[in-house]
């Protein structure tokens, strides 16, 4: 069941990060590296308030909703009820760093009130997205959230096109696209978690409210870490270099993190089934770790060869500068992923405050390496910077692994037969795309079909 989980993950990933590309490829020619750039900034201020606003709530959705399936309603509710002042209290937030604190903006200054105020309503949007896809997982739904994922994504392009391709209406036009299929995504996932829908109040269990709030909170502070960790540097770039920089990085990192696409399926198939299964699934996580690196690093190897020609294919040589940060980019990106199957496991052994740790000493070394190299040679130091840090970042989810299990750090290295059996593996998902292609089998299911087995009856297989 969790090698199709991830088969299944890893093909919707693959048709994401195709669709994903198309939109971004889209939107930053019609921009330019300068449109995109101001893009990237106004989705990012709402995308950090979503991600301190969550407080942690979508993964005790996915680690509690599979620990206690009988308070699934309760976790439900509360995560409603956190949306409307948690988003409030968000946008009053964005709206005092734009128009009312006497501080300095940088590049976020160059946004108009109209993209200001449109980007402040991607905070509902996200935290609903974020709430409902996160219990949709925790319900041990994981094809589901991938078909979710995917319809999100294509409804974001269709939109690009029609608002920013077909309708001219640039940059405001690429951000509705954005909060609109966003919205559309958490109506989506609330139509799926009908079965544990419930406003009625009797439902909600105050001690399993506060009990998983404290988990949340130390989640919500390793999540605001690690989203430091990804996004510290285009925050801080916004104060160094040109608009028109910036969206060249943005493109650099964007392509980057198309690599992540393996280790984030593997995680995301395998966080639920070992929150759902711990007993049964504990023993795997050595093993997983290990298929996930060495395939990631085959992904690294196949995208430096292939990621500098697709840039100036896809996006034009007026992006020529994003070839260099992605290269340097790319092998931290993956190792940091990587280690989010560690970081899954500490977050099942319900240790969320070493993954809390990992996060923020990764954050205060990413700021001060990018305090550093940001000011003398801009984007690419910002892509070294990070770099670094991803590695240290993996790095800690590995000591921090082994000091809670006490396994040999021998179990986490990679070895020879680990290659032949990721390649083996590779092998036989790819055989199942084509013939998933071709159309199911006769007597066998295929295609999203297999969403049926997302409730067992057997055992993991």
């Amino acid at each position: 069941m969790l090698k199709r989980d991830i088969s299944f993950t890893f093909a919707g990933s693959a048709l994401q990060m195709l669709v994903v590309l198309a939109t971004t490829a889209l939107v930053a020619r019609l921009l330019g590296p300068t449109g995109q750039g101001l893009l990237a900034l106004a989705i990012l201020a709402p995308t950090i308030a979503i991600t301190f606003a969550r407080l942690g709530q979508e993964t005790v959705n996915v680690i509690y909703g599979g620990l206690y399936k009988e308070k699934r309603p309760a976790l439900f509710l509360q995560s409603m009820l956190l949306i409307v002042p948690t988003s409030i209290v968000s946008i009053l937030v964005l709206l005092a760093f734009y128009f009312w604190l006497p501080v300095e903006r940088g590049n976020f200054a160059k946004l108009s009130p109209t993209a200001i105020y449109a980007s402040c309503l991607l905070v509902p949007a996200g935290l609903l997205l974020a709430m409902t896809t996160g219990l949709v997982r925790g319900l041990g739904k994981v094809r589901t959230n991938v078909v979710l994922t995917l319809v999100q994504c294509l409804v974001n392009l269709l939109l690009a096109v029609l608002l920013v391709a077909v309708l001219k209406m640039g940059l405001i036009g690429a951000i509705l696209a954005t909060i609109l299929a966003t919205l559309l995504g958490g109506l989506a996932a609330l139509w799926v978690l009908r079965e544990v829908a419930t406003f009625n109040p009797a439902s909600l269990d105050k001690g399993f409210w506060l009990r998983s709030l404290r988990y949340g909170l130390w989640v919500a502070g390793a999540d605001f870490a690690g989203f430091l960790v990804y996004r510290v540097d285009q925050v801080m770039l916004a104060f160094y270099v040109p608009s028109a920089q910036q969206g060249l990085y943005f493109i650099s990192a964007s392509m980057a993190e198309r690599l992540r696409m393996l280790p984030t399926s593997i995680a995301s198939a395998f966080l639920p089934r070992l929150s759902n299964q711990w007993q049964e699934r504990r023993g795997q996580v050595p093993l997983v770790f290990r298929y996930s690196l060495v395939a990631s690093l085959l992904a690294v190897i196949l995208g430096c060869l292939v990621g500098p020609p697709a840039i100036l294919v896809v996006f034009g040589w007026k992006y020529f500068g994003s070839i260099l940060p992605f290269l340097i980019l790319a092998p931290g990106i993956v190792l940091m992923s990587t280690s989010s199957i560690l970081s899954s496991a500490i977050l099942a052994l319900g240790r969320p405050n070493y993954n809390m740790l990992t996060g923020w000493l990764t954050a205060v070394a990413n700021i001060a390496l990018n305090l550093i190299l940001m000011p003398r040679i801009g984007i690419v130091g910002a892509a070294i910077a990070s770099t670094i840090c991803y590695a240290g970042d993996c790095l800690c989810g590995i000591i921090f692994y082994r000091r809670l299990t006490k396994i040999p750090l021998a179990e986490l290295a990679p070895r020879l037969g680990d290659v032949r059996a990721v390649t083996r593996i590779a092998w036989e998902m790819a055989r199942q795309g084509l013939r998933r292609l071709r159309g199911p089998s006769i007597g066998g299911g295929g295609g999203l079909a297999d969403n049926q087995s997302d409730h067992p009856a057997g055992g993991p297989t």
